[in-house]
């Protein structure tokens, strides 16, 4: 019984194993949609054409991080760094020509660099301690001797 057939069923189901009862509730539509989704006008709709807008939707964002990373580090050099950039630069051209690089040791270029770095850390040490007076001995103490002259 429950298929639809004049014979009984040699084994029955019992109530334990049921999983759903029909109720007689449809979906109006669901119908109509799934036959749609399987014509190729459907597919283009529903599957391709978001797929294309996703693709483009993620190719812009990667353009525009790309951008952005070129575009930050130009922004962060500091001269001191630009200077030791172009001496590389140029000791390198010099020794792919054979020429004798520049006469300043590597060594110094990079003590000059810590010196940059460190001088800023100096001048605020600088601006926090109060400037101690110091009288000028050179400096006549009063202008009115030199007007008698």
């Amino acid at each position: 019984m429950g298929d639809n057939r004049k014979v009984r069923d040699e084994n029955p189901v019992k109530s334990d194993n049921v999983i759903a009862k029909y109720t007689g509730t449809r979906f109006k539509g669901v119908g109509k949609v799934l036959a749609f989704l399987q014509t190729p006008k459907g597919f283009l709709y529903v599957i391709v054409l978001p797929l294309i807008l996703l693709f483009l939707y993620e190719l812009i964002k990667f353009i525009r991080k790309l951008l952005e990373a070129k575009g930050g580090n130009s922004a962060g050099i500091t001269a001191a760094d630009a200077e030791l950039i172009r001496r590389q630069a140029v000791e390198e051209y010099l020794r792919s020509q054979g020429a004798a690089p520049a006469t300043e040791a590597p060594a110094a270029e990079e003590s000059a660099v810590e010196e940059t770095a460190e001088a800023p850390k100096e001048e605020a040490v600088a601006a926090e301690e109060p400037a101690a007076e110091v009288p000028d001995e050179a400096a006549p103490a009063d202008d009115s001797t030199e007007d008698n002259a």
